[in-house]
């Protein structure tokens, strides 16, 4: 199984990001490699996924893997090369745009144009020739298969198209097929002994359709005031002299299954020992009776096959697949959910064909073999993390985008777009699984067989450093750690030159300083870099040498200052900093490719709470920023609206303060606002109280008709704004249609709501505060949950009863209905 998992974790070399390289290369050096590269796209790279898929049956299978290895480590030089000279141009960017330098952008165009064009990077081209020629070497194997008489389709089979599945951010639900007798019987036989049975197999089989029976046994017994729980500790403790003193126990065997040297009649051998004389003792086995129900209950997923034949066919498959999966409920969740992505009879034919299906950890492989080449990259480097981590979508995201893992082909979506899209794949494949926490959320975790996959796939790439016993193989890439000093291991490390990323798990206690020039220093390569100790205020000015660095996470330490250099890493796409840090370097315009900022802080229950950014200015460069952010007008340089129009990726929440500074309608709509469609979740727009108090009403509500909101906003706060006329915009339906709440702050002319705009009626939540000249409200709508009023003095609030005695009933807010959801006024 090793051996097959050698090849199979080798499959993503041919997928689109190989590809890129290839663009990336055509693109920087122009016509030098354009026909040599056209040759791989073309012929090249179409055999070579047939060469991985054939390794396993051929003769030179040692010689197969020696060069799939020599190809990797040509991919990650050529890629490291590409990176590099990327970064050049990137440097030079800054450099040129830099609003203090003289250099024209014109002279900026010419240079990045000569060097495109001239063979500057000679090592680059020479690498990238290696690498097509090591790529060249498949046509040889791809030619020997098919005299050997296998085609195309021999050599690969069916396979799912996971481009044309459908996949959903929405969880796998879980099911229990018919075991509430069963659930009673239990609790029944563990606290009434006089009820058991004397005599006979003391085995009881319980199912879930999750895969989790302890989990599900628990959540079924435990509202029985007779069933109390215990902590894994406690029982490990108590477990012995449990069983020397016969007193009745429960023992769960949680998804049991067989390697082929193994069988039934070992594991009866092994339990026999513990079946106690005490009546009331059992062993509960989670092995199903009706495993054939759950395979299938994954494979059909619900769907309706229409073809009567079609139907009775894949019923008859699915009942054969399920013979060979030996009752693991894993298997047949996994195997199951990738049968229900290609629900063709050749497929299932060629699942029911495959030998390894009969062991779990082969059905496990066929189900990584079926993903897309880029998710099988992603999950395999799920390894890093141990067994039991709760994985957090998010965060594994940021890491996959940083890491290159994401496939940057499709122009329609951001790359972290397709990280989701890739851990949703995962999620639903079942290689993840939803665990539901009260403080966090959903969070997700790996079944251990499935960690052990991972870990097999990864064995020459990942690493995690654990204990003083762990050897590092020199070959990896990417390495965790759990120890609480380096300083065993800094001789080990040093000498991965390769080394992309590094993960503390948990706080190192070396000094910072000295971690960094004895250590972190020497990793040139490095991608990510998620760094947790608690000695030293400062990070090293040694982080600008780390040029590939694109993940940077010091939250969990107590750095607090940022040296100047961390503005040379062009590259970087992700900082999250401590919220002691209140300052940037200067010059943190420069990074052109950062895509998400944080500052944050850390909660008891575990949560990160993101706090407001220190400002930036010019932060227009920042084109491909994702985060929340609060911009302040100010009138020095690089502080005005203009900065926010070329920054369309912003999601979210936008918040722009001291509107006063703003001096026209035309600079105002210099933000366009109305093309930053992701900004849906707040924008709030606010004028300083301290701001300039004779400045023209007019000029304000001009000012606000230049900051017209996108049509996807749902939720608008105004603070401080002095007309009492509103802006067109805000009294057009059409262009508010997803409008759900507003908030009014300080607004001092304003004598009612939007007239004449229906959408009111569809607001969940509106919010008055300081509006000393509000006097009346349209009808409120029934719908309305979130109601606050405060500082309105001139509001006339009448009851139901006093309605019919005034004569403009339109223009009177109607209490009846609302008196328990009204708060101050």
């Amino acid at each position: 199984m090793a051996e097959a998992a050698l090849l199979a974790g080798s499959r993503w070399i041919v997928s689109p990001i190989v590809k890129k390289i290839i663009n990336d290369a055509r693109k920087y050096l122009g016509k030098d490699m354009e026909h040599e590269l056209e040759d791989l796209e073309t012929t090249v790279m179409p055999q070579f996924k047939f060469v991985i898929e054939a390794a396993e049956r051929s003769p030179r299978r040692v010689e197969l893997e020696r060069w799939l290895w020599k190809l990797k480590t040509a991919f990650y030089d050529a890629e490291d090369l590409l990176d590099m000279h990327e970064y050049k141009l990137l440097q030079r960017e800054a450099t040129f745009n830099n609003p203090t330098s003289s250099t024209s952008n014109a002279l900026l165009a010419r240079v990045s144009a000569v060097s495109n064009l001239l063979p500057a990077n000679r090592k680059l081209l020479r690498k990238l020739k290696e690498l097509k020629n090591i790529l060249v070497e498949a046509k040889n194997f791809y030619r020997e298969f098919l005299s050997s008489g296998a085609t195309a389709e021999v050599i690969t089979g069916p396979h799912t198209n996971s481009s044309s599945s459908i996949t959903t951010t929405s969880l796998p639900t879980s099911k229990i097929f018919d075991r509430d007798a069963d659930r009673d019987h239990v609790v029944s036989f563990l606290c009434n002994p006089d009820d058991a049975d004397t005599g006979g197999e003391r085995n009881y089989s319980t199912f879930a359709i999750v895969g989790l029976g302890a989990e599900i046994l628990e959540s079924a017994t435990k509202k029985n005031q007779h069933v109390q729980s215990a902590n894994l500790n406690n029982l490990q403790c108590t477990l012995r002299g449990i069983l020397q003193e016969s007193q009745r126990f429960l023992l769960v065997l949680d998804d049991v299954w067989f390697d082929g040297f193994q069988d039934e009649e070992e594991w009866a051998k092994l339990l026999a020992p513990l079946v106690s004389q005490q009546r009331g003792s059992q062993v509960l086995n989670m092995k199903d009776t009706e495993f054939l129900a759950l395979f299938k209950y994954h494979a059909f997923a619900g769907a309706e096959i229409k073809e009567l034949e079609k139907h009775e066919k894949l019923q008859d498959i699915a009942g054969q697949i399920a013979q060979k999966l030996g009752q693991s409920p894993l298997a047949a969740k996994v195997v199951g959910s990738q049968l229900s992505r290609n629900m063709t009879i050749a497929a299932w034919e060629d699942a029911l064909k495959r030998d390894n299906l009969g062991e779990t950890r082969g059905a496990l492989l066929w189900s990584y073999q079926n993903l897309d080449p880029n998710i099988q990259r992603c999950f395999m480097y799920c390894s890093l993390f141990p067994k039991g981590h709760m994985y957090e979508r998010t965060e594994l995201v940021h890491l996959w985008v940083a890491e290159g893992f994401a496939d940057s082909s499709d122009q329609s979506r951001t790359l972290e777009d397709i990280g989701k899209i890739y851990f949703s794949e995962l999620v639903s494949a079942y290689f993840l699984q939803p665990v539901h926490t009260i403080s966090r959320g959903v969070l997700f975790n790996m079944h251990d067989n499935i960690h052990d996959l991972a870990e097999t796939l990864s064995c020459g790439d990942c690493c995690r450093l654990e204990d003083s016993a762990t050897e590092i193989p020199d070959t990896i890439r990417h390495l965790s750690v759990s120890v609480v000093t380096m300083e065993q291991h800094k001789q080990s490390i040093c000498k991965l030159v390769h080394l992309r990323t590094v993960i503390c798990m948990e706080p190192v206690m070396d000094d910072a300083n000295k971690l960094f020039h004895e250590v972190l220093h020497n990793l040139k390569k490095l991608r990510v870099l998620l760094l947790c100790f608690h000695n030293g205020k400062k990070l090293p000015q040694s982080i600008g040498e780390l040029k590939h660095l694109r993940y940077l996470n010091i939250f969990k330490t107590s750095i607090s200052e940022l040296p100047a250099a961390l503005c040379s890493l062009y590259h970087l796409q992700f900082l999250r900093v401590h919220q002691d840090v209140n300052a940037w370097p200067v010059k943190i315009c420069n990074l052109s490719k950062l895509r998400h900022l944080e500052r944050c802080s850390h909660s008891p229950s575990g949560l990160i709470g993101r706090l407001r950014l220190p400002q930036i200015p010019y932060i227009g460069r920042l084109t491909k920023l994702q985060s929340d952010v609060e911009f302040y007008v100010a009138k020095q340089r690089g502080h005005g609206l203009r900065q926010l129009r070329d920054m369309k990726e912003l999601s979210s929440i936008l918040e722009i303060g001291n509107l006063e500074n703003v001096r026209t309608k035309d600079e105002a709509s210099e933000a366009m606002l109305h093309n930053k469609s992701k900004i849906w979740s707040l924008l709030h727009l606010s004028w300083s109280c301290m701001g300039d108090l004779h400045i023209d009403d007019s000029l304000q509500l001009e000012v606000l008709e230049g900051l017209k909101p996108p049509h996807e906003l749902h939720s608008l706060g105004i603070d401080g704004y002095r007309s009492h006329v509103y802006p067109s915009w805000l009294c057009e339906d059409s262009h508010i249609a997803n409008l759900k709440s507003l908030c009014l702050r300080n607004c001092t002319a304003l004598e009612g709501l939007p007239s004449g705009v229906q959408l009111i009626q569809h607001f969940y939540r509106i919010v008055l505060d300081n509006i000393p000249n509000l006097k009346t409200l349209p009808h409120l709508p029934g719908g309305l949950g979130d109601l606050e009023i405060k500082g309105c003095p001139l509001l006339i609030l009448i009851s139901s009863e006093e309605l019919g005695q005034h004569e403009q009933h339109a223009n009177l807010m109607k209490v009846g209905t609302l008196s328990s959801q009204l708060a101050m006024i």
